[in-house]
């Protein structure tokens, strides 16, 4: 998949918040600069319904906790290092 980057500049950017949670979040709006006042209006309004739906929707709840993902990326990690550190991986020659 092709990767394009838009320029950024002040012109495009908008920043819309939550009033109840207090979240926010930019968008980007291309060719803003260059848009009617009119037509920039109703494509931010339209921005902002779908922005605010998305910051009100509920945060999902942890499954679990940090420290019992903490232990679980250490006994990885220790898991790995004694396969790495085994004889039989190894080509003697």
């Amino acid at each position: 998949m092709a990767k394009f980057y838009l320029p950024m500049n002040s012109r495009n950017k908008y920043t819309i918040q939550d009033p109840e949670s207090g979240r926010k979040q930019d968008i980007l709006i291309p060719g803003a600069g260059s848009m009617d006042k009119s037509q920039l209006n109703e494509i931010l309004e339209w921005q902002t319904e779908k922005t605010l739906k998305e910051l009100r929707a509920p945060r999902p709840k942890r499954v679990y906790s940090k420290k019992e993902v903490g232990q679980a990326l250490n006994e990885f990690n220790k898991a790995l290092r004694r396969r790495q550190a085994s004889t039989h991986n190894k080509i003697n020659f």
